[in-house]
């Protein structure tokens, strides 16, 4: 793969307009950060790989690298229900580093708050839902859910507005709001 300054340059302006939404995407998807960030390098690096072959036509190309990311991550949660992984020891002599330990109450409240978004999120379910997702999980504006949705962005600001109240209530009291 020989790709010429000009190219190298237009995939640089991708990635940095593209890595964050990305990453989003798969943190919302993955279960660990270290593996969201893992499948994000993935994802640019098959896209450099088929960057030249890539033909916008009339997708956007954060469909395409969202595409390319669905499938890692389907693929990984795949192959993770097949093998079982036992984490070995730490090699590292951890007196020569001063490792600053996260408060383990901090830890829980974000897992458990993380935890309890996604699971409202999929009893919220149909279309509130997903504009939340492309809103908040994937970062899109909203021009862009209109456009993904086929809505107009006055129904997406609404979905979006109703979606966050239905959320709210599923999470405080266990219950969709009307």
């Amino acid at each position: 793969m020989t790709l010429n300054a000009e190219t190298m340059a237009r995939f640089a302006q991708v990635y940095r307009d593209n890595r964050g939404a990305v990453y989003a995407y798969l943190y919302g998807r993955a279960p660990e950060h270290d593996l969201a960030e893992d499948l994000t390098s993935e994802t640019f690096v098959r896209a450099l790989r088929a960057f030249d072959a890539y033909v916008a036509g009339d997708r956007p190309i954060r469909a395409w690298l969202f595409t390319i990311a669905r499938n890692l991550v389907t693929d990984e949660m795949k192959s993770a229900r097949r093998r079982r992984q036992t984490p070995l020891p730490d090699m590292l002599d951890e007196s020569r580093f001063v490792v600053a330990e996260p408060d383990p109450a901090e830890l829980v409240s974000a897992g458990h708050a993380r935890d309890s978004i996604r699971s409202s999120l999929a009893r919220l379910g149909g279309d509130q839902a997903r504009c939340l997702v492309l809103r908040f999980f994937e970062e899109r504006s909203i021009g862009e859910t209109s456009t993904v949705m086929r809505r107009s962005p006055g129904a997406i600001k609404a979905l979006q507005h109703r979606g966050i109240d239905s959320l709210r209530a599923l999470i405080t009291t266990g219950a969709i709001a009307p």
